[in-house]
């Protein structure tokens, strides 16, 4: 998605760093690598910072972190496009994390809220394998897809993505 249509349609919105995002919740539902997910973290951090925190500061950099993983949410059918979009988030609070771990070392970044599934199906109801969760990959999957049901019925201020180009 060209910057200049994300930066449109997150200032359409509303989703500004002059106004008060802190809190909100903003989905992505086909993000993709993330180009939405990565300019609404630059704005929400930048929300931070014009309210009076300081990026260097280990507690207020922490405080930073934690809000963008509570507000910022991606879904993509594609399971290579939510690890090119998490990656993508994680180059914008590599800065933030330093600063944490200068005071902490034994800091760990929250888990992203980048999920595959598809967005268009409802939340699946039953997920019943926990006596199999022996197998490291099975137990990744049942997380990914706890992880995107929790999205689904999340209710969102912010749902934004790209236009219909036809």
């Amino acid at each position: 998605t060209p910057k200049e249509v994300i930066e449109y349609i997150l200032d359409a919105v509303g989703y500004k760093p002059e106004n008060e995002i802190r809190g909100k919740k903003i989905l992505d539902p086909a993000c993709g690598s993330g180009g939405f997910l990565v300019e609404a973290t630059q704005r929400l951090v930048e929300r931070y910072r014009r309210i009076g925190f300081n990026l260097r500061n280990p507690d207020d950099a922490k405080q930073i972190i934690e809000g963008c993983v509570n507000s910022i949410y991606g879904l993509d059918i594609h399971p290579f496009a939510c690890f090119i979009a998490e990656m993508n988030l994680l180059f914008q609070l590599v800065d933030l994390y330093d600063a944490v771990s200068q005071k902490d070392k034994y800091y760990e970044l929250p888990r992203l809220n980048v999920y595959r599934t598809d967005s268009l199906m409802p939340p699946s109801e039953a997920i019943e394998l926990t006596e199999f969760t022996d197998n490291s990959r099975r137990k990744m999957l049942i997380e990914e897809t706890k992880g995107a049901n929790r999205v689904k019925k999340t209710n969102f201020d912010y749902i934004v993505g790209n236009p219909p180009y036809v």
